[in-house]
């Protein structure tokens, strides 16, 4: 009889916990965010039909967000873009100047319209950056542009880094390197493309601006 009751208790405190879990998921409204999908011609060239894998590149990303954050990424307009060629880097130089130089270009001729604009590049940026976000008010707005390489070994984890940083994400040696070492997270440079998981500071930090996107979209209107 003892046992039963002891089983009994284990029971209700399964049960408990999984309705516990269950809620904190649900604490999370939804929040969607409208995608501009931009191709350049040399991640194009690559690939017979481009617009399915990049759409199937941005839903693993979108379902990665929806379960860590409740945040979604609908892709509703694809573009294809003619981007300019860049000067190859010298071998060994990591250079961001490149990578910051493509993804002006891009912001100067794509208008975000409320969107944000995710751009995929077949340009070899193997020894720059492998992506980055860009945040622009050359329109008189705040527009958000995020730029990732399709050829690392992990362009996922590339636009889950980028898309981060549009909500404040930070790199985690900001806070200390003894941090950094002790919490893998995919916002750390020297980490991205081994480990998916946030640190602790970042997750609150993504969890804070959950909303941002819908308030920058608000501001442009009220603007206009």
């Amino acid at each position: 009889m003892k046992k039963l009751l002891i089983l009994g208790i284990c029971l209700l405190l399964a049960i408990s916990s999984t309705v516990i879990a269950c809620q904190r998921e649900e604490t999370y409204p939804e929040v969607i965010v409208s995608v501009k999908l931009v191709a350049d011609e040399e991640y194009r060239q690559e690939r017979n039909s481009w617009q399915e894998e990049a759409g199937r590149l941005l839903e693993a990303t979108s379902e990665f967000y929806q379960k860590q954050f409740g945040i979604r990424f609908l892709a509703d307009e694809f573009i294809e873009w003619e981007s300019p060629d860049l000067t190859p880097a010298p071998e060994g130089v990591y250079e961001l100047a490149g990578t910051q130089w493509l993804a002006d270009n891009a912001a100067d001729e794509i208008p975000n319209q409320g969107k944000l604009v995710v751009i995929l590049t077949g340009e070899d940026l193997s020894r720059r950056n492998a992506g980055i976000l860009l945040t622009t008010e050359r329109r008189g707005f705040k527009e958000y542009y995020v730029l990732v390489w399709a050829g690392s070994i992990n362009p996922q984890n590339g636009l889950i880094h980028e898309i981060a940083h549009f909500f404040g994400a930070k790199h985690p040696q900001e806070w200390s390197w003894e941090y950094a070492e002790k919490y893998p997270s995919v916002m750390d440079p020297v980490k991205v493309f081994s480990t998916n998981t946030f640190d602790p500071k970042n997750r609150q930090i993504v969890l804070k601006n959950r909303d941002k996107f819908q308030e920058e979209v608000q501001n442009q209107i009220n603007k206009d």
